[in-house]
């Protein structure tokens, strides 16, 4: 199922109601047919966007001779007829996933410096290689994907390419800023509590969190298992059928909207909500009602309490994940691990009834 966000205007197939010829990642494929553009030279290109934001931190690891000698697989793998839906696609890879001979952070010096290079692939790497995609690098992240802004001590605060006045969100921070920068056309985020959402909206961009469940954790760095997520960031909402298929093997085509029942909130769970995006709402409601979808609003009384129930499930996951290691991260995320640390068993256990129920 997807699941998808991102801004009116760079989010939407829509530029001032005009439809665009063809989607970042379509435009691109069309090209390598017309063979006016190559792997290497998109390669080249990516990289030369690279950290170009302001804090010049949209990356943690980037190798360019590794990305060059990716571009020239891809192309020889092309070359013979395989298959593959990503090809010669520049993806940026959240540095929580691992990467054969790349140190993996979690946005952690610590971690970077303590945990020895993988010797293979994570299954989200993998996947990304098998599918003809050049991994330009290892992008930048809140400390252990335990945030919402994109503020790290130990690689700082990820800046927005198109604005330094404003950090980009997280904690998938570096995968928005990559491609917001335009070193990547599409970027793997992870998002527990709004880790691909947030940085999404604030960037401009689409977002794609997968369902629980959707994809294989094998070689990435969980936050907190029972609620985590592995997603896309990209520019372009067409392309997310192409992401999904390559990445989770989802099925490409598309249901007409007369099929579909779309709930949408409504009442005083919406009173936080800024104007502009009240408005943006109603005016999708109208385009997708238009379209012959079914509008339904929908007033869960029920979410009141999910924070109640969503944190110290978190809070006690990632504490067992990174326990011995507090004093190594930041004050406040140390403060909640410790918090999560202090929960008992039977405590939690109750909570996840309430998150059963």
């Amino acid at each position: 199922m997807l699941q998808l966000s991102g801004s009116l205007e760079a989010a939407s197939p829509y530029n001032g109601r005009v439809m665009a010829p063809l989607s970042p990642i379509a435009a691109l494929q069309a090209a390598y047919v017309a063979g006016t553009t190559s792997p290497a030279d998109q390669a080249r290109r990516a990289l030369a966007e690279t950290n170009s934001n302001a804090s010049h931190n949209t990356y943690i690891s980037v190798r360019p001779d590794w990305t060059l000698s990716e571009a020239a697989r891809v192309t020889e793998r092309g070359a013979s007829g395989a298959r593959l839906p990503l090809y010669g696609v520049p993806v940026a890879l959240k540095d929580c996933f691992e990467l054969e001979g790349f140190a993996t952070s979690s946005g952690s010096k610590f971690y970077a410096a303590h945990l020895p290079a993988p010797r293979e692939d994570s299954w989200v790497a993998a996947r990304l290689r098998a599918a003809g995609a050049v991994i330009t690098g290892k992008t930048h992240l809140h400390q252990l994907a335990y945030g919402i802004t994109g503020e790290n001590p130990d690689y700082g605060d990820c800046l927005q390419p198109a604005n330094a006045a404003l950090l980009t969100g997280g904690s998938s921070s570096g995968s928005a800023a990559a491609v917001q920068e335009g070193s990547a056309l599409a970027a793997i985020g992870t998002d527990t509590g709004g880790s691909i959402r947030t940085p999404a909206a604030l960037c401009g961009l689409a977002g794609y969190r997968a369902s629980v469940g959707l994809g294989d954790w094998r070689g990435g760095w969980h936050l907190a298992e029972t609620f985590d997520t592995i997603g896309w960031l990209f520019r372009d909402l067409r392309d997310a059928p192409l992401l999904a298929e390559a990445l989770f093997d989802l099925p490409t085509e598309t249901r007409p909207l007369q099929n579909l029942n779309i709930g949408v909130l409504s009442g005083d769970l919406l009173d936080d909500c800024d104007d502009t995006v009240r408005h943006a709402m109603a005016e999708w409601e109208q385009r997708l009602a238009h379209h012959g979808a079914a509008i339904q609003p929908i007033q869960p009384e029920w979410w009141r309490g999910a924070w109640d129930i969503y944190a110290p499930i978190q809070a006690q996951e990632a504490a067992r994940i990174h326990a011995g290691c507090y004093e190594h991260f930041a004050p406040a995320i140390a403060a909640r691990l410790a918090w999560g640390a202090s929960l008992t068993d039977d405590a939690v256990a109750t909570v996840r009834e309430q998150h059963a129920r």
